[in-house]
């Protein structure tokens, strides 16, 4: 767990911060995971692990967290006799993670590096992003967080927020 100190350095800092809560070894790492959404934020952390990857020769892995519960409020909406829509809110809705997943490799190739994809699922999207790097041998987790304005500069998001609190891994947060 991190303390106050540390998460306002990562609210407040202009520039990447890595917080390394053991100590392992990270000197050059050969694997980095990008927590991804597709959101601007989302993609200055795939842009700062390109750079990264590209430098130190790691892979790149971008993983995105579909949360079950925004599905289940989806369907708790449905009115009887809807089901064509359904079927095509679904069709959009995949072919919008499956646009944002190749986005992200298009990303990778104009860097410069492969940049591989994963789709995952889990109601913790914090939890879910750490064990899939875990699984998948990551060094390094690369996260993206607010950081424009007063206000938002004092904010972290709550993905990255838990992910730099609960990883026993390096998590860089990229501005």
């Amino acid at each position: 767990l991190v303390g106050s100190v540390t998460s306002s350095l990562v609210a407040l800092s202009k520039v990447p911060v890595m917080i390394v809560t053991d100590q392992r070894e990270t000197a050059c790492p050969k694997k980095l995971l990008v927590a991804y959404d597709g959101s601007v934020h989302a993609k200055k952390a795939l842009a700062l692990a390109v750079d990264l990857g590209k430098r130190i020769g790691a892979e790149i892995l971008v993983a995105k967290v579909i949360d079950p519960v925004d599905l289940a409020v989806f369907y708790s909406k449905i009115e009887p006799g809807t089901e064509v829509k359904i079927g095509s809110h679904m069709s959009e809705l995949d072919n919008e993670v499956n646009a944002m997943l190749e986005e992200a490799k298009s990303i990778g190739a104009a860097g410069g590096v492969r940049v591989e994809t994963t789709l995952l699922t889990g109601s913790n999207i914090a939890e879910t992003i750490i064990r899939c790097a875990e699984d998948q041998g990551a060094e390094i987790i690369v996260a993206g967080t607010l950081g424009k304005g007063l206000l938002s500069e004092l904010m972290v998001g709550s993905v990255t927020k838990n992910l730099v609190t609960l990883a026993q891994m390096p998590v860089l947060v990229a501005k």
